[in-house]
């Protein structure tokens, strides 16, 4: 079993590293409503955001993409307290491109992240809090060149919060939403 699993590993990234590698830039904004909970106490609150992406992928034109991004979102609104609105996350992606001319590839996209926001732990039992996103989403990459590509597209965004312990009471929150975005990659 060791062996196969082996031999299937070697195979899988022998042809990823053939395929074409590329780094890029995505700059959205999210649409987001969070959903504030503690005890018998339940808000729905707008809370929208700003997001830089730096994305590392591989895979070919027109076919199955897989990327890495590190994702720094800056909320209008902090959640825990007055003082922390930057959530750092770090997440993968897979990518079905579609070939609808040399240049013009519209795409499917899903992926998940794992990151963290800070809280002030004189209030609350931890100093961060963790927080899981999912998303999914389509979009539209235009080839400028070999090397560069235009993207555009929106993504469904859920994100889940860590429970956090005050005093007097456990606070969750979850956000869902979505994410226009535009970006570059670069191609090599």
């Amino acid at each position: 079993m060791k062996r196969k699993l082996t031999v299937i590993a070697l195979l899988l990234s022998t042809t990823y590293l053939s395929a074409e590698s590329y780094v890029g830039l995505n700059v959205g904004m999210g649409l987001s409503k969070e959903t504030f909970s503690s005890g018998t106490n339940n808000q729905d609150i707008d809370n929208d955001y700003k997001n830089i992406s730096l994305i590392f992928g591989t895979g070919e034109d027109g076919e199955f993409k897989f990327q890495g991004r590190l994702n720094i979102v800056n909320l209008d609104k902090p959640i825990y307290d007055n003082s922390h609105d930057t959530l750092i996350e770090i997440g993968v992606d897979g990518i079905k491109e579609f070939e609808v001319s040399p240049s013009l590839y519209p795409f499917l996209k899903a992926g998940f992240a794992s990151g963290y926001i800070g809280t002030d732990d004189r209030y609350y039992d931890s100093p961060i809090a963790a927080e899981l996103s999912l998303n999914v989403g389509a979009g539209l990459s235009y080839k400028i060149n070999e090397q560069i590509d235009l993207l555009g597209g929106v993504d469904y965004v859920y994100h889940k919060y860590q429970n956090v312990k005050s005093r007097y009471r456990t606070i969750s929150i979850s956000a869902s939403g979505f994410e226009p975005y535009i970006g570059m990659r670069y191609s090599f």
